[in-house]
């Protein structure tokens, strides 16, 4: 198994808290100086070795847990988001699409299911991102429902502690996907929202699943386990994935060394913090 260590820094108020080691058994570390908001000061947090060699850092505006509160308005830009990353997932003010972020181009796939490219000034709620450079690389192969898919996932991470960004390439017997409209204020609960959000289909398309896999130690943080959204090659179609089947495709993984969170501005909560059987079946519920 993997025994590098990973740490995840989060400006909050700003003052930055390091978690160093497995996530699921952080201890956090209050350094003296409080930094800006946009401060990165990463290099007082290193971990371990690898960290000290140009770490790989995952970048997240918010977390899922204000998204699934109803938080979907922020003055964060897709241009902040580009300067962070080139490749990621999330979202749109007035949940107003699914996000894709590929080779540094944002990609809004709204209510229609067509992708379209995004202008920098637009603002998201949530998202995440990095710079990808593929640890791992694999070829699958005769893969029949999302669900196998998954479970593959799982076989092919080097371990369970660590979060890891993938992109698959391939031939797709069949993909569906959804997306979510935009929505207008007073919001409604996201639990609410996404059982009334169009689907999509397509069958013999070639494209790209791009997304993440979180440990469970960082649930309401983002999303554990595998949460991946589709464009085609011929950017007509796409979407959060719902299910998929493909015969052939070329898999890349990205392991992160670092997670740096930059929340919101406080905002009233819907949840109880304690309950996180709650928390945990709002996201089957919104992302599965």
């Amino acid at each position: 198994m993997n025994t590098a260590r990973t740490t995840l820094c989060c400006l909050l108020l700003g003052t930055l808290l390091v978690f160093a080691g497995d996530f699921g058994h952080a201890e956090p570390t209050l350094l003296g100086e409080p930094c800006a908001p946009h401060a990165a000061a990463l290099p007082v947090a290193t971990a371990s070795p690898q960290a000290k060699q140009q770490p790989t850092i995952v970048f997240q505006f918010n977390t899922i847990q204000a998204l699934l509160d109803g938080q979907y308005d922020a003055d964060f830009t897709c241009g902040e988001l580009r300067q962070r990353g080139n490749f990621g997932i999330g979202t749109f003010n007035a949940l107003n699409g699914e996000m894709l972020v590929l080779n540094g181009q944002v990609w809004r796939v709204p209510g229609s299911g067509i992708p379209e490219r995004v202008a920098d000034h637009e603002r998201t709620p949530f998202a995440t991102v990095m710079n990808f450079r593929a640890n791992h690389t694999h070829e699958l192969r005769g893969i029949q429902s999302i669900e196998q898919f998954r479970k593959k996932i799982d076989e092919l991470l080097p371990n369970r502690q660590d979060m890891f960004a993938l992109s698959l390439r391939g031939d797709f017997a069949y993909v569906k996907t959804r997306s979510v409209p935009k929505q207008t204020a007073p919001y409604r609960r996201l639990v609410d929202i996404v059982p009334t959000q169009p689907t999509f289909e397509r069958h013999n398309v070639r494209g790209m699943l791009i997304g993440f896999w979180f440990p469970a130690s960082l649930e309401g943080v983002n999303v554990s386990g595998l949460h991946l959204h589709f464009l085609s090659d011929d950017h007509r179609f796409g979407g959060h994935l719902l299910e998929c089947r493909f015969d052939r495709a070329s898999l890349e993984i990205c392991q992160g060394d670092e997670l740096l969170i930059r929340p919101a501005p406080p905002h009233d909560t819907k949840h109880d913090a304690g309950n996180r059987q709650q928390l945990r079946d709002e996201l089957n519920k919104v992302e599965r």
